[in-house]
């Protein structure tokens, strides 16, 4: 895997479905390469709260999460006359309830904009057809010239790591690691922290993260620093760690040393790792 941009997509989850046969036919991909999105929504937050503040959607939330609008087209089923809706997609999660008490736990929505308007909603069924893109960047690096020492992707998890020149993934000082967890349903950020945690106990008797920073949160963003210790033969690694929660998936990116770092790395790397965000086609590129 080479990736040779700052801004790099690292991660495409895809869930597919079986279409019944008689299912609308897509456009070709010609078509698609000529769909006009319209322009970026600009008010499509204050609109989506309001949708479930109406009590027309089976779901409220004081604060549903809203993630970044991402370009997309949808057709309906037969059933709703295979309309074909482009613009831009706003996957977001709300507590589906009916009336105060929570029935149905936290779901997927979609709503989706052309020029700042609500064209089509998007419910938790339809959502699970759909493919979505939950791409992070930039990578996490500094001047130097980082270079991919391992990847893997089997399963539901896809691990990517890097290394300083001379230097390899069996034997570093410095490591940068993206790692992504697909099909996390309602896992939060601190929640996958925590589980982490108790997990590195179980490695070798003794080994624990000895401690944890919190520097900043958010509903969907966790930027701590981390402390991971009797682990041998595993080295200590002293690390600044973010961990992204997208619609589907768990992003974590990381910088660890295996000596303790200094309160000027620390502020260095919680600056470098920080800016690592979910993509947003309405945002330029870092």
């Amino acid at each position: 895997m080479t990736h040779t941009k700052d801004w790099v997509a690292v991660l495409l989850v895809t869930l597919f479905v079986s279409f019944l046969a008689g299912c609308a036919t897509p456009p070709a991909k010609e078509e698609i390469g000529a769909l006009d999105y319209g322009e970026c929504p600009r008010n499509h937050e204050a609109k989506i709260k309001k949708e479930f503040e109406s009590g027309l959607l089976l779901a409220y939330s004081g604060d549903p999460i809203i993630w970044p609008p991402q370009k997309y087209w949808y057709q309906s089923s037969p059933f709703e006359g295979s309309q074909l809706y482009v613009g831009y997609l706003v996957p977001v999660m709300a507590e589906q309830t009916r009336g105060p008490t929570p029935t149905g736990g936290k779901q997927l929505y979609g709503f989706l904009f052309k020029d700042d308007q609500l064209v089509k909603k998007l419910h938790p069924m339809q959502m699970s057809s759909l493919r979505t893109r939950e791409a992070v960047g930039p990578i996490p690096k500094d001047e130097r010239d980082w270079k991919e020492g391992y990847s893997t992707g089997k399963g539901a998890q896809l691990l990517v790591e890097y290394v300083v020149p001379g230097e390899t993934v069996q034997n570093w000082s410095e490591l940068i690691s993206v790692q992504i967890i697909r099909n996390v349903h309602n896992m939060t950020p601190e929640q996958l922290v925590a589980g982490a945690a108790e997990l590195a106990k179980k490695k070798k008797p003794g080994c624990a993260v000895v401690s944890q920073e919190i520097l900043a949160s958010t509903p969907t963003e966790l930027l701590y620093g981390q402390t991971l210790a009797n682990c041998a033969p595993i080295r200590d690694e002293y690390s600044i760690r973010k961990t992204i929660r997208g619609p589907r998936s768990m992003t974590e990116v990381s910088y660890s040393k295996t000596t303790a770092l200094t309160d000027a790395e620390k502020k260095k790397w919680a600056e470098i790792v920080g800016r690592t965000k979910l993509l947003d086609e309405c945002q330029p590129k870092l």
